[in-house]
């Protein structure tokens, strides 16, 4: 979707929210990591606008988003509810940037239910992110042998001398 159609929505969508009389927003997405198969617990970030929204946070252990930038549908949103003083989190999780992460979406999702203070089952999501961890070890493990067997081909060739 180009920037300008981007910034027609999320303005429509502030305009609906103030409409409805919401007081609180809760944004979640992914912060890419690049060494996110070594870790084992993921930290979540936020970035609030308002103090209300950060007192929300504060039986969580959620850390301010201080580096870095934020760009896209996300960055025009939080602009426009920022600008309407609507209280809004954004939670950052870490998490892989090419393909879905359902460990990230859980523990994100964790942070939700302890700020509105009600249950969500991640359990769904925990178990598909332990398929990944399988099939990623899996796939390590093949290349590893694969890749052992090519420096046995590469020692046992015979040299050819012109």
């Amino acid at each position: 979707m180009p920037q300008h159609g981007l910034i027609q929505l999320s303005r429509v969508l502030v305009d609906y929210l103030e409409r409805r009389g919401v007081d609180y927003v809760i944004l979640s997405s992914g912060l890419p990591a690049q060494n996110r198969f070594e870790l084992e617990s993921l930290k979540t970030c936020y970035l609030a606008t308002t103090p209300r929204a950060i007192e929300l946070l504060k039986n969580t252990n959620a850390t301010p988003f201080e580096n870095g930038f934020l760009a896209g549908a996300y960055a025009l949103l939080l602009k426009e509810l920022s600008h309407a003083r609507i209280n809004t989190i954004l939670l950052l999780t870490e998490s892989f940037l090419e393909f879905p992460d359902p460990e990230a979406a859980a523990g994100s999702l964790e942070f939700v239910s302890r700020i509105i203070n009600k249950p969500i089952d991640v359990k769904e999501l925990l178990e598909q992110a332990e398929m990944i961890r399988i099939k990623a070890r899996d796939a390590m493990r093949n290349t590893m042998r694969g890749l052992a067997q090519m420096r046995k081909d590469v020692e046992q060739a015979i040299p050819i001398y012109t």
